[in-house]
This record gives C-alpha cells, sequence and structure tokens, in this order.
C-alpha cells in the first residue's frame, strides 16, 4: 500500500508537470507517425491533426500524403513526431516536403535506455516541447 500510495503521488507531480508545461505551448496541434497519442493529446487539450500509418503496416496513399502536407501547412508544425518502433521513411519524406523538421517519441520505453513509465513520459514532453514551444 505505501508503495502504491508513492507511486500516485509521483503520477500526480508528473501530470502537474505536463500539464504546466503544455500550458505554454503555443503550438497545440501536431502530427504524428502513429495513433498513440490521442489519449495523451485529449487529456493535455492538444489536437492530434493528422496520423501518417493508422494501422500497423498500412501505407499511406498519395492522396493521404497530400493531405497530411496540407494539414502540417495548415496547422503551422515545425515537425512530425515518430517513433523508434517503426520506420519513418513516409515521415520523413513529408517532413521533406513540408520544409519541417522530425522529432522521435517514444511511446513503449527502451528506445533511450529508459525504464520507468514516469521518465519516459517526461521524455517525450521534452521531446515534444522542442517543437509544439515554437510559435506556428
Amino acid at each position: 500500500e505505501h508503495n502504491g500510495a508513492v507511486f500516485v503521488k509521483e503520477l500526480q507531480v508528473l501530470h502537474q508537470d505536463i500539464q504546466a508545461e503544455v500550458n505554454t505551448w503555443p503550438q497545440k496541434s501536431f502530427v504524428c507517425f502513429h495513433p498513440a497519442w490521442e489519449y495523451f493529446a485529449n487529456r493535455y487539450g492538444l489536437t492530434q491533426a493528422a496520423v501518417i500509418q493508422e494501422r500497423p503496416g498500412s501505407e499511406p496513399s498519395p492522396r493521404d500524403i497530400q493531405d497530411i502536407i496540407n494539414t502540417v501547412k495548415r496547422i503551422g508544425a515545425t515537425a512530425i513526431f515518430v517513433e523508434a518502433q517503426f520506420p519513418s521513411r513516409v515521415a520523413e519524406m513529408i517532413a521533406e516536403e513540408s520544409d519541417i523538421g522530425v522529432v522521435p517519441l517514444d511511446p513503449l520505453g527502451g528506445s533511450q535506455g529508459i525504464t520507468s513509465y514516469v521518465d519516459l513520459m517526461r521524455y517525450n514532453v521534452a521531446q515534444m516541447s522542442k517543437v509544439m514551444g515554437e510559435t506556428p
């Protein structure tokens, strides 16, 4: 019970820290490779404006790619969030075509040697902050 209470407190601090950081971001919409961030976006008042790969293994059509490029330009995105667990070839192509960057996130852990959930979320928020904290 004690360990559970300590962890709950740690999660409450994490939530408050994330909310405070997100509140400073002028950019509230983003584009990502895979729809892993939908719950995060909803919780913190963000919008997942476009997803490159809706389902694992499904490549976007040329029309989908053009729609994503149009969305990137419409929302003023400065990067596409990719994940170490998925190939980023299409994301890199869209980023190049849109003249923006690619920023890695890690929804599962392990790619950065991070072993705790709290540290993983802090890493991801720091990565997101690099581009969401910029004025579009």
